[in-house]
C-alpha cells in the first residue's frame, strides 16, 4: 500500500525543490494537499509521479514538476481573486486556494465538476466557487480577476480569458503550444491595453480538450 505523505514529500524533495521551485508558500501549499484524493482510484499510485495523470477523456492532471513552476511564478498573494480554468476534480483549485483570497473554479464536465464539489467538502475547502460552462468562455458574472491558471496546454489564448483579467497587473498561467510537440509554459501580464507573454520555460503538457491546434488541409 502507497503511503502517500511520504510519496508528496519525496515528489516535493525530490522533483520540485531540485526545479528551481523556492518560495515557502507555494510548497507548503502542494505539501498541505493530498493529490491522490483527486486522482481516479485506478491510478492513484501515479499521483506523485512526476508526469501528466489521466483523469477523463482528454483532461490530465498537470506534472507536479510544471504545475509548481507556473504556480510560483504568478506570485500569488491573499487578497487575489483566481480563476482555475478546467479544473477538473478541483487539485488546482485546492493549492490556488491556499494561495489566495477566492477561486473560481471553471468545468465544462458536471461529472468532474460534482467530483470537485465532494473534495472540497472532504477536504474543508470553503474559498472556492464551482462554475459550470464553456471554457473558452471564462467566467464573465465572476470577473475581474487578479489571476488565471490553465489546466491543460493550448494552441492560442481566447481573448475571453484576457479581458477578464484585472486592468491592472493581471496574469494568466498557461502552456502554449502551436504545433502538437513540446510546448511553453508561460506568463501573461496585463497591464491597461498592454497584454504580454513571458516564455518560462518548455513543457510536455497536454492539450486542454478543444484547445489543440485547429486542423490544417494542404492541396
Amino acid at each position: 500500500m502507497t503511503d502517500f505523505a511520504i510519496a508528496r514529500q519525496h515528489m516535493i524533495d525530490g522533483q520540485i525543490r531540485p526545479n528551481k521551485v523556492i518560495d515557502p508558500a507555494v510548497l507548503d501549499a502542494i505539501a498541505s494537499t493530498p493529490r491522490e484524493v483527486f486522482v481516479p482510484q485506478a491510478r492513484r499510485h501515479l499521483a506523485y509521479m512526476d508526469e501528466n495523470v489521466v483523469i477523463a477523456d482528454q483532461r490530465y492532471l498537470m506534472e507536479p514538476t510544471v504545475f509548481a513552476r507556473l504556480i510560483q511564478a504568478l506570485t500569488l498573494s491573499s487578497d487575489d481573486v483566481v480563476i482555475d480554468i478546467g479544473g477538473m476534480t478541483g487539485y488546482a483549485a485546492v493549492v490556488l486556494s491556499k494561495l489566495s483570497a477566492r477561486v473560481v473554479m471553471l468545468e465544462s464536465n458536471p461529472e468532474l465538476a460534482a467530483q470537485a464539489k465532494a473534495n472540497f467538502q472532504k477536504l474543508g475547502i470553503k474559498n472556492i466557487e464551482i462554475h459550470l460552462g464553456d471554457l473558452a468562455n471564462g467566467c464573465e458574472t465572476q470577473a475581474p480577476f487578479n489571476v488565471g491558471f490553465v489546466n491543460g496546454a493550448v494552441s492560442t489564448i481566447p481573448n475571453s480569458w484576457i479581458n477578464q483579467l484585472s486592468e491592472l497587473g493581471g496574469r494568466l498561467g498557461v502552456v502554449i503550444s502551436h504545433d502538437r510537440q513540446v510546448g511553453r509554459a508561460c506568463l501573461g501580464e496585463k497591464n491597461a491595453d498592454n497584454w504580454s507573454i513571458i516564455p518560462l520555460f518548455d513543457s510536455a503538457t497536454p492539450y486542454l480538450a478543444g484547445f489543440s491546434p485547429k486542423p490544417s488541409f494542404a492541396f
